[in-house]
C-alpha cells in the first residue's frame, strides 16, 4: 500500500522530528501504521453507510452557508457513492458477519434518508432527485455484494493483537492488570449502590425501577427535555464560571435513521476543524420499543447531556479545533481513512474520560443534584 510505505518513511525520519510535539507525531504515525498492518479494519468491516449519512447529514442543516452552495455540495457528493462503492467491495475482501448484518440493517435505512434529501433543497429538488436515483443503483449493487459475501464469524482483532495495541497505548498495564481494575471498580460501584440502598426504600434493584420508571411519555418529549436541558446547562458552566466555552453552536436533534444502528441511545456530533460555523449535535435516538424510553429517565437526563454536550463532548470537540497544529488537532481521527478503530481507539480514556469527569464535577457544583434523589449519580450503572 502506498500510503503504509508513506507512513513508515515518515516514521523512520521521526528522529529528525523537533519541537514540544514531536513525539506526538511519532507515536501518531506508529499506531497508523499499527492500525494498517496488524489491525487491518480497512478490509474487515463494510461501512460505507456511515460515510455517506456523515457526508449528507450536515449539509442539509440550515447554516450560515448559502443553500444553493450547500445543494451543489450535496450534488456532489452524491455522484461519489458509485466510486465510494467500488472500493468498498474492492478493499473489504475479510468481512466479519458482525458488521455485515449492521450495514445491511443501516442500508435499508440510508436509502429511506436519500429519497427524503430533494425536500431539503425546494430550488434544487429535482436536480438532486435525479442523483439521489442515480445512487440508490449503486446502493442495490453494495447491498446484493453484502448478502451474497460470506462473512468471518468471531471476533476481529485476536488476543495478540489486542495486547500489542495496549502496549502501543502505553497505559504501563497488562490485559490481566486492566480486567483486574475493571472488577475492583465494579465491586466497589456494587457496594456503594448497596449502601445508598439501605438508605431509602427497596432494594438496589428495586430503586433502580424506581427511577427508570419516570421518564417521558414520548422520544418527542425527550427531545424537547434535552433542547432545554442543553440551554440550562450551559448556562450553568458561563454562570458558575466552570470552563471557558470555544466558538460553539449546538443542535438537539433525532439521530438520523441510517445512525441508529450504532448509536442506540444518544451521542455527539463534533463540529469538523475546517467548518466555518461550528456547529456540533446531541443525537437522540428514538425507538419503536416504548420500553427503551427509560434509558432518558428524568434522574439520568441531566447526567447524560452533561456527558455528550456541556461541557463533555460538544465543548471537548470545538476546544480541540482550537490547537493550532495538526498533531493534536487530528490525534482522535484516524489519519489514513477506514484504517482504524470504530470509535476512539487512539485515546478513549481522553474522550470518555473527560466525559465522566464532566457528569460528576456538573453535580458536585448544583447542577440538577436533587437532594432528595441521591441515587443520581450512580443511576447509569
Amino acid at each position: 500500500m502506498e500510503m503504509l510505505t508513506r507512513l513508515k518513511k515518515w516514521s523512520a525520519e521521526a528522529s529528525r522530528f523537533r519541537g514540544s510535539e514531536a513525539d506526538l507525531v511519532q507515536w501518531n504515525l506508529e499506531f497508523s501504521i499499527f492500525e494498517l498492518e496488524r489491525l487491518m479494519l480497512w478490509n474487515k468491516a463494510p461501512r460505507l453507510s456511515s460515510v455517506i449519512t456523515g457526508g449528507c447529514f450536515h449539509l442539509t442543516r440550515p447554516s450560515g452557508v448559502d443553500a444553493s452552495k450547500r445543494a451543489t455540495a450535496l450534488k456532489e457528493r452524491l455522484s461519489r457513492i458509485h466510486e465510494l462503492m467500488k472500493d468498498t467491495v474492492q478493499r473489504v475482501t475479510e468481512p466479519y458477519t458482525l458488521w455485515q448484518k449492521a450495514e445491511t440493517d443501516s442500508l435499508e435505512a440510508l436509502k429511506e434518508y436519500l429519497l427524503q434529501l430533494p425536500s431539503y433543497f425546494p430550488t434544487s429538488t429535482d436536480e438532486i432527485a435525479r442523483s439521489v436515483d442515480e445512487s440508490l443503483g449503486s446502493l442495490e449493487t453494495y447491498n446484493e455484494w453484502l448478502i451474497s459475501t460470506e462473512g468471518l464469524e468471531g471476533l476481529p482483532i485476536d488476543s495478540k493483537a489486542y495486547r500489542a495495541l495496549l502496549e502501543l497505548r502505553r497505559f504501563n498495564l497488562t490485559l490481566e492488570q486492566i480486567e483486574n481494575l475493571a472488577k475492583d471498580y465494579l465491586n466497589q460501584t456494587t457496594e456503594n449502590l448497596e449502601r445508598l440502598a439501605a438508605k431509602l426504600d427497596g432494594s438496589v434493584a428495586e430503586n433502580r425501577k424506581r427511577i427508570r420508571s419516570n421518564h417521558p411519555e414520548s422520544f418527542e418529549q425527550a427531545l424537547e427535555d434535552y433542547k432545554m436541558l442543553a440551554l440550562e446547562a450551559k448556562e450553568f458552566v458561563l454562570k458558575n464560571d466552570l470552563i471557558t466555552l470555544p466558538e460553539e453552536r449546538l443542535e438537539v436533534v433525532f439521530t438520523p435513521k441510517p445512525m441508529r444502528r450504532f448509536l442506540s441511545i444518544a451521542a455527539a456530533g463534533i463540529s469538523g476543524f475546517f467548518e466555518e460555523e461550528k456547529v456540533g449535535y446531541f443525537y437522540l435516538t428514538p425507538h419503536g420499543d416504548p420500553t427503551m424510553r427509560e434509558e432518558h429517565n428524568y434522574a439520568f437526563q441531566s447526567l447524560l447531556i452533561s456527558h455528550e454536550s456541556y461541557p463533555g463532548h460538544h465543548v471537548h470537540g470545538g476546544c480541540k479545533n482550537l490547537n493550532p497544529t495538526p498533531s493534536r488537532s487530528t490525534v482522535l481521527a484516524n489519519v489514513v481513512p477506514f484504517s482504524g478503530l470504530m470509535y476512539s481507539s487512539k485515546l478513549a480514556e481522553v474522550t470518555e474520560g473527560w466525559r465522566l469527569y464532566c457528569e460528576g464535577m456538573m453535580f458536585d457544583n448544583g447542577f440538577k443534584n436533587d437532594p432528595m434523589d441521591p441515587v443520581w449519580i450512580n443511576c447509569s450503572c
